[in-house]
């Protein structure tokens, strides 16, 4: 378990004033010449745990991301991407010439990517996606069209690599939520003016891990935590998804238990849907 400063000096008076010898040292004058002697030597075993435990995660992520051309390599070197620029011959690295900081980090477009293999196939499936105005959206054209040309100079060889820059899986949530009337009214508003049931959902859909599974009944769960929601009627979720040969939207699909978003990421539809009674 980490230890915090004060826990070694802790640690350390208890030790000395356990033993015989020591003990009958007990000034409790903050500038004691003992008494900073002790606090020195703590701070030294504190500054020695945080410089293991730092080498240790250094090391940690290291061997994580170590060029091995598994999953996480390929999710690296995803993330890695940087649009406008060139690579240096034969190193998969850019060259960032004299460009300053600022400019090389906002040349990192791609702020999402989650990869994996597809089932019966050793196709890799590279999820990506970037950023505009706090939402996760597809790159552009252009982008995609740069990173491709990246990842088929950078990429194993041999290896197959199927990448995946679509619009949202749409989520369609059509429920009943039974209120408390003396905390909620009939729209989800509460005394402060705001949607509390509405908030929840939308920062549950924002910290869901990108390409992570959404979960039927922890979504349920988190409109249930919200005060004033007294029970929860579920009448449907179902999503759907891009069709990557027609590159237009398939057809809703219920979602019973979970569901991985096909591009990686949900939207809701609409708030619309989701309708507020009173037992």
């Amino acid at each position: 378990m980490k230890k915090t400063l004060q826990d070694f000096i802790s640690q350390i008076f208890a030790k000395k004033n356990a033993d015989p010898v020591l003990a009958a040292i007990d000034s409790t004058s903050k500038t004691s010449i003992w008494g900073r002697i002790l606090e020195t030597v703590a701070f030294v075993i504190f500054i020695f745990q945080e410089s293991a435990n730092l080498h240790s995660t250094e090391i940690d992520d290291r061997i994580l991301n170590q060029k091995v051309p598994n999953t996480l390599w390929y999710r690296s070197l995803a993330k890695s991407f940087q649009y406008l620029f060139d690579l240096i011959p034969e190193s998969g690295q850019f060259d960032n010439g004299a460009a300053t900081d600022e400019h090389i980090e906002a040349s990192k477009v791609i702020k999402y990517a989650a990869v994996d293999r597809a089932e019966q196939s050793s196709t890799l499936i590279m999820k990506i996606a970037t950023e505009e105005n706090g939402e996760i959206a597809p790159v552009s054209t252009d982008i995609l069209l740069a990173f491709t040309n990246y990842i088929k100079r950078t990429q194993a060889a041999g290896e197959m690599i199927s990448i995946y820059n679509y619009e949202p899986d749409l989520l369609n949530l059509d429920i009943e939520i039974y209120i408390n009337p003396l905390v909620l009214n009939l729209t989800g508003m509460n005394r402060d003016g705001v949607y509390p049931v509405k908030i929840a959902l939308e920062n549950y859909m924002r910290n869901l891990p990108f390409n992570g599974e959404l979960l039927y009944h922890k979504l349920i769960d988190v409109i249930q935590s919200v005060d004033g929601v007294e029970t929860v009627k579920v009448n449907k979720m179902e999503s759907k998804e891009i069709n990557p040969t027609l590159l237009t939207y398939g057809l809703y699909q219920p979602i019973d238990v979970a569901k991985i978003p096909f591009s990686g990421y949900f939207k809701i539809v609409t708030f619309d849907s989701i309708i507020y009674k009173i037992r």
